[in-house]
């Protein structure tokens, strides 16, 4: 890991259960990142974003937390 690169934990799951966890973290990250990203399309091709676009978030969190 390079001196600039920041680790979030993302899962491809809202809710991951503790199980669910500790198998994606066994997985290569080659191998997460392919489960993230078919997550992702999974979710954007469902047509239930709606709401939860990006611009709808980013507005929401600047009215609950005054910080942007």
């Amino acid at each position: 890991m390079g001196k600039n690169q920041i680790i979030i934990d993302s899962y491809p799951w809202a809710v991951p259960t503790e199980e669910q966890k500790r198998m994606f973290d066994g997985l290569s990250q080659d191998q997460q990142l392919k489960m993230l990203q078919e997550a992702l399309i999974e979710g954007e091709e469902s047509g239930n974003a709606g709401a939860l676009d990006m611009e709808n978030i980013r507005r929401e969190a600047k009215k609950e937390t005054g910080l942007f």
